[in-house]
């Protein structure tokens, strides 16, 4: 299964939205999740909903996680989980700045998953990824540091 969450910003994720469902159109017999949020697009081919109180059971059940660039990206490693991290965008009014671009690119560089910014590029990751050996542990020195840091650092930009 492939469990995509956009979060719970109020713009819409629609881009994300749009090219999870057309990949599931592609193989009917994937379940694919998209949690949509705020978003516009509803999903013809994927199972959706917009918020829930808790997804942690969706991010369990997924083989692949597909995320927006915040603190999901942690649930996803916390759990073990294949990533695709996908950030939201200003330029097509995602969000109003790029932050999650390095924020995505910073945990990227430690824990290797790969982050898409060209949307076109998400199917081909996708197939990579369904073939591929489980993903290696997420293992760090001091995680307890590195998600209080996360934390500090995600609660400054809200501020």
């Amino acid at each position: 299964m492939i469990f995509g969450m956009v979060g719970m910003h109020t713009s819409g994720f629609d881009r994300l939205v749009q090219a999870l469902d057309a990949y599931s159109a592609t193989w009917p017999q994937l379940k694919v999740l998209i949690q949509i949020g705020s978003s516009k697009y509803q999903p013809r081919h994927a199972l959706a909903f917009k918020f829930k109180e808790d997804i942690q059971e969706d991010i369990r059940m997924a083989d692949i996680v597909v995320s927006h660039g915040s603190v999901g990206i942690l649930d996803a490693l916390r759990q073990r989980k294949h990533l695709i991290v996908v950030p939201r965008q200003s330029r097509y009014g995602e969000c109003i700045d790029d932050h999650q671009i390095p924020f995505s690119l910073a945990l990227s560089a430690r824990a290797g998953f790969p982050v898409i910014t060209d949307i076109a590029d998400l199917g081909a990751t996708l197939d990579a990824l369904k073939v591929s050996q489980p993903p290696k542990p997420f293992e760090m020195q001091s995680p307890t540091r590195l998600f209080d840091e996360l934390d500090c650092y995600l609660r400054n930009l809200a501020e």
